[in-house]
C-alpha cells in the first residue's frame, strides 16, 4: 500500500498541516498582521479541504472489509500448486512441475529490481543442479509459503521482510539449505556465476 493511502498518514498529515496552518494564523492575530492573519485563515481551510475532500480521508469502508475478504481469499488459494503429503505440484507457462520435498537441495529469496518496483523471488533448488523460481506474483505464493515451513520448521517466518530494506538490491537471503551451509558457502556453491535474472 502506497504511504498515501495510508489512513493513519492521511490523518496524521492533516492535523500537522492543519496545526501549523493555525499556529501562524494565531500568531498574525497577536501581532496584528491583519493581512497575514487573512492569508493564514483561508490556507488553513484550503488545506483541511484538500486533504479531507480531496484525499477522501473516510473511515473503514465497505471496500476496506472487501479488500481484507480478498486478502484473506488469496491467502488460502493455493493457485498453481497442488500439495501432497511428499511434495507439491507446481503448473507454470502450461508445463507441470512436480517435487517431492525431500529432494529440495537449497531455497533462496531476493528481490528481483523492476525499475520502479521490486519483485520477491524464491528460487527452490532441487534435483540435479534444476531451479523452480516463484515470485511474489506466482498464484499459490502465500500457501506455499506455509507448506514449505511446515516442512523445512528451521526456515525463518520472516525471511520476506528481512529483504525488504534497503529497496532496489538484490538481497540474496538463504531460506532453506538441507545440509546446514551458512550464505558465502551456499552462494558459492549454487551461484557460481551469480543470479541470473
Amino acid at each position: 500500500m502506497s504511504m498515501w493511502n495510508n489512513r493513519r498518514f492521511q490523518r496524521t498529515l492533516v492535523l500537522l498541516l492543519t496545526v501549523a496552518c493555525l499556529a501562524t494564523t494565531v500568531n498574525c492575530y497577536w501581532n496584528e498582521n491583519w493581512l497575514l492573519f487573512a492569508c493564514g485563515f483561508v490556507a488553513t481551510v484550503v488545506i483541511m479541504t484538500w486533504l479531507l475532500v480531496g484525499m477522501q480521508i473516510q473511515p473503514a469502508t465497505q471496500n476496506d472489509q472487501n479488500r481484507k475478504l480478498n486478502f484473506e481469499a488469496q491467502f488460502k488459494n493455493l493457485g498453481v500448486f497442488a500439495f501432497s503429503d511428499s511434495g507439491f505440484t507446481v503448473t507454470l507457462h502450461d508445463a507441470s512441475t512436480s517435487i517431492d520435498w525431500q529432494d529440495i537441495r537449497a531455497m533462496f529469496g531476493y528481490k528481483m529490481d523492476l525499475m520502479t518496483t521490486d519483485l520477491i523471488c524464491l528460487d527452490i533448488h532441487h534435483g540435479n543442479g534444476e531451479i523452480l523460481r516463484l515470485t511474489e506474483e506466482t498464484p499459490g505464493w502465500y500457501q506455499f509459503q506455509v507448506k514449505s515451513v511446515q516442512q523445512f520448521p528451521a526456515i525463518d517466518h520472516g525471511w520476506q521482510f528481512a529483504i525488504i530494506a534497503p529497496a532496489f538490491n538484490t538481497n540474496l537471503t538463504l531460506v532453506y539449505e538441507k545440509s546446514g551451509m551458512d550464505l558465502l558457502k551456499a552462494t558459492s556453491v549454487y551461484y557460481p556465476q551469480g543470479i541470473t535474472k
